[in-house]
């Protein structure tokens, strides 16, 4: 991303936002705990079982996305992982924040 950040700079013409997510027990997404397990030991950062929350703020960092145990699966693919209502709601509420927001 450094790479693709440097050939490609920000706009001013958009709005860039981010949110993170967080897996905080292993239980929460088994496989995804493993991979956790080792990005916190090598990293000593928390993370989704895929990206390093440090690794997700971009513009306006809005802070974490869902204040539970969600792991990069669940945000991404919400429809077969458990916390469905949890993660939708979410995305429901950041396109309501863009229509209000006049996109």
């Amino acid at each position: 991303m450094e790479k693709f950040n440097k050939e490609i700079p920000p706009s001013d013409k958009v709005n860039y936002y981010s949110y993170s997510t967080c897996l905080k027990r292993n239980r929460d997404d088994f496989f995804f705990s493993l991979i956790r397990m080792i990005f916190k030991t090598v990293n000593k950062e928390p993370n989704d079982g895929m990206v390093r929350v440090s690794s997700m703020k971009y513009g306006i960092y809005k802070g974490d996305a869902i204040n539970k145990s969600i792991s990069h699966r669940q945000i991404c693919n919400y429809l077969h992982f458990k916390n469905v209502e949890i993660v939708k709601n979410f995305y429901e509420g950041l396109l309501d924040s863009l229509i209000e927001s006049g996109y």
